[in-house]
């Protein structure tokens, strides 16, 4: 998600981890939408809660989860090659194209995560 969230750092090696963990939201969004859409209820926080709950030991062993994972994995990889050859290197993906307050169009400086959750599932 580095490539994502923040292309223009990555691409110079400068990135550094998202104190607010939002690469991974990212990433459990994806999860829990791309199979789950229909189950979806408000809260969000609950719903994500509960994909994550699935993969808890309690509920699977790791034995279990492991080739649902590695399945989501690649997934996730696949839809991120799709992502990138739609895209390029352009600063432009999952985000939203505003004008500024200075009348300039241009791409949002941050990922808009109901795009995400639309393009992921929509991929």
């Amino acid at each position: 998600f580095k490539c994502i969230r923040d292309p223009k750092s990555f691409r110079k090696k400068e990135y550094e981890l998202d104190p607010k963990e939002s690469d991974r939201e990212l990433v459990l969004r994806a999860l829990a939408f791309r199979d789950k859409w229909e189950d979806y209820l408000k809260p969000l926080k609950k719903f994500l809660n509960r994909e994550l709950e699935g993969y808890h030991e309690d509920k699977m062993s790791a034995a279990e989860s492991a080739p649902i994972l590695d399945k989501k994995e690649q997934e996730f990889l696949w839809v991120m090659r799709v992502w990138r050859s739609v895209f390029g290197d352009s600063d432009g993906a999952f985000r939203v194209w505003a004008q500024g307050k200075n009348g300039e169009w241009s791409w949002s400086a941050s990922v808009s995560k109901p795009l995400w959750d639309v393009l992921y599932c929509a991929l």
